[in-house]
């Protein structure tokens, strides 16, 4: 008999269904009930059943959502019944969310993560192709930088998630393979290679080859890495841009973007550093501040004011004039005034965070920039009730970008030299 699975809101779920999920749960190491997997419906957005006629085979609860700006199927709470066509399940659940993640982010890579209570875990997902861990493979620079993404993600702290084997993380990649002249889609899953719980490094991935609409992969290592990008990557692709989409920007990927801003050196530990955060409807204030419409006629990027999120980064002098009045910096002298400080860290400081900013919007596969308020700094104080003795350094539109981009004439101008800008020893 055929196994059927159907993915659906986790709100829909019945108490009978959540019965039937419980007694699976009973027959494995993790003895869920009823109440634990109720509280899975508030932490997920989609449940996968498996079914073989009608009784449950295997359940599954996930989420679609990106993670550094990458699509991404986050597996939550999962199990399947201990039978013969324990793989069969598997395969169906995971080919079923695949397909949720194709019709939900067409034509790109897909990623899959997921964590395990238990090493044994691993055995579920023997049948995968090239899976980390597996006997004698070191994870890669980028696999592990994977592994750790997905930590955050899953809200396993630093300090406790280990990235060398035996870590309880998992990440899958893979293409969806998409059969045209077939009723449904279908996953190409071959035999593994298998894995052994003792040699184990920290991430599981796999490549799939596409078919279809897609052209097919090679299973190059380097495809393995399409996604993953590393800080040289970030600092590369980081351009000004000044046409957006009007789509939201999730508050999650907003919120990380903005708690890296926050990281950032300080003169003394000041932190005299604020944002404001403009989303949605709330910017068009800052732009009747700053930009009134008869200037919007001839404004050469009009697109800009489609930005869904603007960033205010605010200076706060006074802060670090009172730190450096301090007993352990009070030698100093820069706590006498701000005319006391030949460079004024303050405005380093803040400026630190609108280059974090952007180089984590690029990270999250966002477009930034970075433009001053100049004369309407005043106007923008008073229509954000920013304190007279804070001081803006600029603001940061922060968006999806469009595809075509107006250049600026300063975009223009070539680069100088490295020889020309470092100085070795001296001048």
């Amino acid at each position: 008999m055929a196994i059927k699975v159907v993915t659906k809101d986790c709100t829909q779920l019945s108490d009978a269904e959540l019965a039937e999920m419980a007694d699976i749960c009973a027959d494995g190491p993790s003895l869920y009930e009823v109440g634990q997997l109720s509280k899975q419906v508030e932490a997920w957005v989609l449940v996968s059943l498996a079914r073989e006629g009608n009784g449950l085979k295997g359940f599954s609860f996930c989420t679609l959502e990106r993670i550094g700006g990458t699509p991404s199927v986050l597996i939550g709470l999962a199990s399947v019944k201990r039978t013969s066509k324990r793989s069969s399940v598997l395969r169906a659940i995971l080919a079923d969310q695949f397909k949720r993640a194709v019709m939900a982010f067409p034509d790109e890579d897909v990623l899959m993560g997921t964590r395990f209570a238990t090493a044994s875990g691993f055995e579920a997902f023997r049948t995968l192709d090239d899976i980390i861990p597996r006997p004698d493979h070191k994870a890669t620079g980028e696999e592990r930088a994977w592994g750790r993404r997905l930590a955050k993600r899953f809200s396993i702290s630093s300090s406790s998630y280990d990235d060398k084997p035996l870590s309880p993380l998992v990440t899958v990649r893979s293409r969806w393979h998409l059969i045209t002249n077939h009723s449904r889609p279908t996953a190409s899953i071959q035999r593994s290679s298998g894995c052994s719980r003792t040699s184990a490094p920290s991430e599981a991935i796999r490549s799939l080859p596409s078919a279809g609409r897609w052209p097919r992969i090679s299973p190059r290592s380097s495809d393995l890495q399409v996604g993953v990008m590393q800080f040289a990557d970030v600092v590369a692709n980081r351009r000004m841009v000044r046409a957006f989409e009007s789509r939201p920007v999730p508050t999650d990927v907003l919120d990380r973007i903005l708690d890296l801003a926050r990281h950032v050196p300080a003169a003394g530990n000041t932190q005299g550093l604020d944002l404001v955060v403009l989303e949605g409807e709330q910017t068009a204030k800052y732009w009747d501040a700053t930009l009134p419409s008869e200037r919007r006629v001839n404004f050469p990027w009009p697109r800009l004011l489609d930005a869904p999120v603007l960033i205010i980064p605010v200076s706060w002098p006074a802060a670090y004039v009172e730190r450096y009045s301090e007993s352990d910096k009070q030698r100093t002298g820069l706590g006498e005034g701000e005319d006391a400080w030949t460079v004024p860290y303050w405005y380093v400081d803040t400026a630190f965070s609108a280059m974090v900013a952007m180089l984590a919007a690029v990270d999250e596969g966002l477009g930034a920039l970075f433009f001053g308020q100049f004369e309407h700094e005043s106007a923008v104080k008073t229509a954000f009730n920013i304190p007279e003795d804070r001081y803006p350094v600029g603001t940061i539109a922060l968006g999806y970008a469009l595809g075509e981009q107006r250049p600026s004439a300063s975009s223009q101008r070539p680069r100088r030299a490295f020889d020309e800008v470092v100085h070795r020893g001296s001048w």
